[in-house]
């Protein structure tokens, strides 16, 4: 058996980079797999791709920053799959803004989409799961709150605000039997951060150079820690940070 085998698991922002990737290797071990994300065309590409490699995918839209969207997105799952087993709270933006440039407008922007939007569909996701019993929730921090460039100040307070949120999370639905867990990505150069200004191929083989393992990182690099703690093989963890940042820090 495959360790995820009759579990369902929802992936926001899995229309591309890390989440089709998270996407896809839960699938590979047999989790059927609910495609959140505000870009029905990529989500739906997604989903295709699981079903090319045999798994089941089905796409359900949000807006993770808007309650009543995140709202629909559970009920979506919970009527077509059963309810939800598993949680990768991916959906988030990364702007790259130097300090002084930052507004309000742009600050609120980020807290919205990667704090608000990660607790309202932990607090949904986690009511479906107590009708199962139990489950796993899976955020998602950075490695920049190890190593903050400038240019991040706005994202990288956000991840570290996840962090926290996370071990309150953990304390909060343990009687629940609902496990929370942090992952650090290093920064990788998913179609997400290239798109923003500033992001170029030199500046993340630079940022390499501060990891103890001197490559960038591929979206595939993190997709063995979701999957770990999804299963359970991490039963007995909860409230607990893993970087996968290649040493990061650790110079």
């Amino acid at each position: 058996m495959a360790r995820l085998d009759g579990k369902v698991v929802l992936v926001t922002g899995g229309g591309q980079g890390f989440g089709r990737a998270y996407c896809l290797g839960l699938a590979r071990e047999g989790a059927t797999v609910a495609v959140a994300d505000i870009n029905e065309d990529t989500a739906n590409e997604t989903r295709a791709m699981v079903e090319e490699q045999g798994g089941r995918a089905i796409v359900v839209p949000v807006d993770v920053s808007d309650e009543s969207s995140v709202l629909a997105m559970r009920d979506a799952v919970d009527q077509q799959l059963g309810g939800i087993d598993g949680l990768v709270n991916n959906a988030g933006i990364f702007p790259r803004i130097e300090l002084a440039e930052i507004t309000k407008e742009m600050w609120d922007r980020i807290y919205n989409i990667n704090v608000w939007g990660s607790f309202i569909v932990a607090r949904a996701a986690s009511h479906s799961m107590r009708q199962r019993g139990g489950g796993s929730i899976v955020n998602i921090s950075s490695s920049t709150f190890l190593t903050p460039p400038t240019q991040h100040a706005a994202y990288m307070s956000s991840k570290g605000a996840i962090m926290a949120l996370s071990r309150a999370l953990a304390t909060g639905l343990a009687p629940h039997n609902i496990r929370v867990n942090t992952i650090l990505p290093a920064l990788t150069g998913t179609e997400g951060v290239m798109s923003e200004p500033g992001y170029q191929m030199w500046y993340l083989e630079q940022r390499a150079q501060m990891q103890l393992i001197k490559r960038t990182a591929g979206a595939d690099d993190v997709v063995g820690a979701a999957i770990f703690f999804i299963s359970d093989e991490s039963a007995f963890m909860t409230g607990q940070s893993l970087s996968v940042t290649g040493g990061t820090g650790m110079q």
